[in-house]
């Protein structure tokens, strides 16, 4: 919080949880983050992981009614609450995962962008959210970037074994040097020394910029899909020093590890060797950031 402006920061500890007393959607939202928090710090209390289900569940259902009811009053609120839920979807406890491999946080941070989408008329004409819309780096920047063939030059290894294995539709390809080069922007902006929140605005960016068909590819498990989200993930590691991120990276990296198929493990050492990387980096650095840094 200490990296954003005084707007976004008033926004956010002010004006949000004043919306919420009126949106059941945006308080059951706040609720769950606060209830994940607290099964994150206690893991051992079976009832905050149970709270935390609760609120969620129930923050998926409101935001849902009130999305086929969205107007200017409660655009803000319906917004706010479809990035929170976005959010914690991939850092829900392991066992409510019912494959090896689950991307379903995927599919609901796509889902946060159509409704910003829709109700940016709305947001523009309120004008509350713009602060958060245009905090730097902004996601739109970091899309346009992402389109810079530079950026995803040091993947071409991945792009051309997979010329040769498989037939990918021009749609497809495209997504994939799209997000190639996202990640190569993050990683870019983190090995010049930008600041770790910045770092992790960026990341928190792919999962709503990840285009139909390369989430459709990753639902097929096609190798390269699989390939592209373990580098994001590694690189999320370098950052990793917060509560709601900690332990993501390696648990999503074995996870693609064991549904990869064997001629594509070698691609695997680059996200492995990040991993090992920024984990030894982080232990050189000293103990993690405070459970409330951005």
């Amino acid at each position: 919080m200490a990296n954003y402006d005084s707007r976004v920061k008033n926004l956010v500890t002010m004006e949000v949880p004043l919306m919420a007393i009126e949106y059941h959607c945006l308080l059951n939202a706040l609720l769950s983050i606060a209830a994940l928090h607290l099964s994150k710090l206690y893991p051992r209390e079976a009832r905050f992981t149970k709270a935390h289900q609760q609120y969620f569940d129930a923050a998926i259902v409101d935001q849902r009614n009130a999305l086929s009811n969205m107007n200017s009053s409660n655009a803000d609120a319906l917004c706010i609450a479809a990035a929170l839920i976005g959010a914690q979807a991939l850092t829900v406890p392991s066992q409510w995962r019912n494959e090896a491999f689950d991307t379903t946080w995927l599919d609901m941070a796509a889902g946060v962008t159509t409704v910003v989408e829709i109700a940016m008329q709305w947001i523009r004409d309120s004008g509350r959210l713009m602060p958060l819309v245009e905090v730097e780096p902004t996601i739109y920047s970091q899309r346009e970037k992402a389109l810079e063939p530079e950026y995803r030059q040091q993947f071409a290894p991945l792009l051309e074994h997979n010329s040769v294995t498989e037939t990918v539709e021009p749609d497809l390809l495209s997504a994939y040097e799209f997000l190639l080069g996202y990640i190569g922007v993050v990683l870019a902006a983190y090995d010049s020394g930008e600041d770790p929140s910045k770092v992790r605005r960026r990341i928190s960016g792919f999962g709503s910029s990840a285009p139909l068909p390369f989430r459709n590819a990753l639902h097929d498990h096609r190798p390269l899909a699989l390939l592209v989200l373990a580098h994001h993930f590694a690189v999320m590691k370098a950052v990793d020093d917060v509560w709601w991120l900690r332990g993501v990276p390696e648990r999503e990296i074995f996870r693609i590890q064991s549904v990869l198929p064997e001629d594509w493990q070698w691609a695997m050492s680059w996200p492995l060797q990040k991993l090992s990387t920024y984990a030894a980096a982080s232990i050189k650095t000293g103990p993690p950031a405070s459970e409330h840094s951005g």
